[in-house]
């Protein structure tokens, strides 16, 4: 991240010609100044926070180019393949004019229509009603529930975890810096979690330790998915 900002910071003084290949992480948070963009299909919303990282300070005299590809259009399991090839037909339509930021909610109000609306409010409605059920009626003052612990991450469909490789220093600075240990955790998705947990790779929590997974970690890949057998031995 450190070389990415230097190379293409908006503000910095050593930028530099690079190409970045990255993830949709790149959308938010980031203030970076490309040129142009080479995007998959993606949600309108998600394309748009992407070019926003480009000619970000009007350093280009024209307007910059910015490239959606068209396929593949499935949503690559990532995103609602229906909100993507209604974003599709949008980009079609509009191909080779100037974005002009105040259509972009009439275009997001033109994807979010139909049977996407409807869709999308009974999906709201069902994930609603269901988190009021298994979440907030159930709370009760002062008392802790690790089933009710549970539900909230499933309603959620994300749990942080620690991973293994992490476990030590998280307990040193639990003792100095509890604040920093804390920044140490993962989140992964449920579904993740509990795959890793029929294989046998995750070491519940408690009060005081979160979920401790055992996979290998680094800082420039994040956690991955391989097994260690020989840690995979000691839990058994």
């Amino acid at each position: 991240e450190k070389m990415v900002r230097e190379a293409t910071g908006s503000t910095s003084r050593q930028r530099r010609p690079i190409v970045l290949v990255a993830t949709q992480a790149i959308e938010v948070s980031l203030d970076i100044d490309l040129d142009t963009i080479y995007s998959d299909p993606a949600p309108l919303e998600a394309l748009v926070q992407r070019f926003g990282r480009i000619n970000r300070r009007r350093r280009q005299a024209d307007l910059a180019p910015v490239h959606v590809f068209r396929q593949p259009n499935d949503g690559q399991k990532v995103y609602d393949p229906a909100l993507v090839q209604a974003t599709l037909r949008v980009l079609e339509r509009e191909n080779g004019r100037p974005i002009d930021e105040n259509a972009i909610g009439g275009w997001l109000d033109e994807i979010y229509a139909g049977e996407i609306a409807a869709r999308w409010r009974e999906e709201f409605l069902h994930h609603a009603t269901e988190f009021e059920i298994t979440c907030i009626r159930p709370l009760r003052a002062f008392q802790a529930d690790r089933d009710l612990e549970d539900r909230f991450y499933k309603a959620f469909d994300s749990i942080e975890v620690l991973p293994n490789d992490l476990y030590d220093e998280f307990m040193q600075l639990k003792e100095e810096e509890p604040i920093r240990a804390y920044e140490l955790l993962v989140p992964i998705s449920w579904g993740r979690y509990h795959a890793l947990a029929r294989e046998g790779r995750v070491r519940p929590g408690d009060r005081d330790i979160p979920p401790v997974v055992l996979t290998p970690y680094s800082p420039e890949r994040g956690l991955t998915w391989e097994a260690r057998s020989a840690e995979v031995d000691d839990l058994v």
